[in-house]
């Protein structure tokens, strides 16, 4: 049986850090979400296109080794652990492949937990393997919302 590379961070990297912080908000069984989620049926069709299309900027800035556009849609926390531009892009590279390299994607149900408004993505890598991505979104003072971390699984054998 072929597995795909290991797409979550290493226990000693910078990138577990930011979710360690993340962990008394998020109880994560698995590599999911927990299973008391909501459905977004009341959340305004705009706030959900208004989310898919940053998750969907930022893996296109991720495809045209865009940098600063990338880091661009991060969240403050994650913005301000990774300092840079760079330093943001060099994390996902090493320890998200499959989001670097995504080369499609499909959105499914946007779903809230415990007020956390969690946006789950179908990708494949640049192999044709399928991955599970869930992210967790933030809406700022501004009303923008931006991306607060990314939790990948691997799908199986399965290929988009």
């Amino acid at each position: 049986i072929r597995r795909p590379p290991r797409s979550t961070p290493k226990p000693s990297s910078a990138a577990s850090d930011v979710y360690k912080r993340q962990a008394s908000l998020f109880v994560v069984v698995g590599g999911s979400w927990p299973a008391k989620a909501v459905a977004a049926s009341e959340f305004s069709e705009e706030q959900q296109l208004r989310i898919r299309s940053v998750i969907g900027a930022q893996l296109e800035a991720f495809r045209a080794g865009d940098a600063e556009k990338a880091f661009s849609y991060a969240a403050p926390a994650i913005r301000a652990k990774f300092e840079t531009p760079s330093r943001f892009f060099s994390m996902v590279r090493k320890y998200y492949p499959a989001v670097y390299g995504s080369r499609t994607s499909e959105f499914v149900k946007l779903t809230e937990i415990e007020g956390i408004w969690i946006q789950g993505v179908i990708i494949s890598d640049e192999r044709g393997e399928a991955w599970f991505a869930q992210y967790p979104m933030e809406l700022q003072s501004d009303g923008r919302w931006l991306i607060n971390g990314c939790i990948v699984t691997a799908l199986g054998d399965q290929a988009l």
